[in-house]
């Protein structure tokens, strides 16, 4: 590989990672071993123009990746071949410019627009169903400078990094924002140029966000849904810092607290 760019697991823990220079998808198995090759045309080149996001849905035999330089993202079936393109070029719901990160969950797909018009995307597999983001400064909550990794909780929160910024907004399933948390700096709670996300589910009662990363959305069921607790232990519960985190008083919390 040249230039690796994001990885996806299926269900059988293979794993497959975009190429972006090559334009190509390799796959490997579980223990590392090389597997094959998606996108490899004729004379060696790739099929792909800039292979960036991948996400696998395994249920449904299906790989989505986004092309970064051709506005697209392509679906394809287990073997790579080429079901059905989504996107076009422009700035209006459901085009892309310059996509990035996609991100699968349920039937919802996910994308990020990093570069023209910073945003996120949210489709059904079938259609269009909401974006958020919007041009704007650093102060202007709900908008974007220049957004990097997504995810999900397990009610369909939309978590999205913005590497410029240093923050985390979480969005809820009608584009809505609920609260934000992260700043720039090198304390607890603050980050650096982050760039991923990852959605985690757990009913473990003391579950925590470790605030070294660079995101972790999550949701917690049983013992762990402390519906009475304080605005202070919400913010704790979220960022493992209070002061660091700045949330609207009218949000709601689905997970750890219920609503504060």
């Amino acid at each position: 590989m040249k230039s690796p760019q994001c990885v996806a697991v299926d269900a059988e823990d293979n794993f497959y990672v975009t190429d972006s220079e090559t334009g190509r998808i390799f796959v490997f198995e579980a223990g590392g071993k090389f597997k094959r090759i998606i996108g490899n045309l004729k004379g060696g080149e790739g099929y792909f123009k800039r292979p960036t996001g991948i996400a696998v849905d395994s249920a449904a035999q299906r790989i989505y990746v986004t092309d970064t330089l051709r506005n697209k993202v392509y679906v394809l079936d287990m073997n790579g071949s080429v079901m059905q393109t989504i996107g076009k070029p422009g700035t209006a719901n459901g085009e892309f410019n310059f996509p990035t990160e996609i991100v699968l969950h349920g039937q919802d797909l996910a994308v990020v627009d990093a570069m023209k018009f910073p945003r996120a995307g949210v489709r059904s597999q079938r259609r269009f169903k909401y974006a958020v983001g919007k041009v704007g400064d650093g102060e202007d909550m709900g908008s974007f400078f220049r957004p990097k990794g997504i995810g999900f909780d397990s009610e369909g929160h939309l978590y999205v990094v913005d590497g410029a910024w240093s923050r985390v907004q979480v969005f809820d399933q009608q584009g809505e924002l609920l609260y934000y948390f992260g700043a720039r700096g090198g304390q607890p709670g603050a980050f650096n140029l982050p760039a991923g996300c990852l959605s985690i589910t757990t009913t473990a009662s003391t579950s925590r966000i470790p605030t070294t990363a660079a995101c972790k959305s999550f949701s917690t069921t049983g013992n762990g849904s402390r519906a009475g607790a304080s605005r202070n232990e919400v913010l704790d519960c979220i960022c493992g810092l209070p002061a660091e985190c700045k949330l609207p008083a009218s949000a709601v919390f689905r997970g750890c607290a219920g609503n504060a």
